[in-house]
């Protein structure tokens, strides 16, 4: 949730322009994030929250790549929480993914969590 915050605040100060372009890129792909790990920590096997932990890995990526865009059209600092929370999540979330896949490597996938 902090992530998605630090997004609305960073991008509210983009150009006028950007209002359904890029800043609404980088929103959805923010929502995105812990939406899926919500889903992924409902869904009760370790294969399910896998898949929903793998789609939240594509969705950090699409946002880290978005947020680079911004920074480089000089819309974002590098040090803007949002580019920070999104680095920092994604370590979280593949550390999480790299866990739990190797703790599941050993059975079906059908293993409740």
């Amino acid at each position: 949730m902090a992530l998605v915050e630090a997004v609305y605040r960073d991008t509210a100060r983009f150009p006028r322009h950007e209002t359904f372009a890029l800043r609404a890129q980088i929103r959805q792909a923010a929502l995105c994030v812990p939406s899926r790990l919500a889903e992924g920590a409902t869904r009760g096997t370790v294969g399910e929250l896998l898949a929903f932990l793998a789609m939240s890995c594509g969705s950090l990526a699409a946002l880290e790549t978005q947020l680079e865009i911004a920074m480089r059209l000089g819309y974002l600092e590098p040090h803007a929480g949002a580019v920070i929370r999104t680095r920092r999540l994604g370590m979280l979330v593949a550390t999480l993914r790299h866990s739990l896949a190797s703790e599941e490597s050993g059975n079906n996938g059908d293993e409740r969590w």
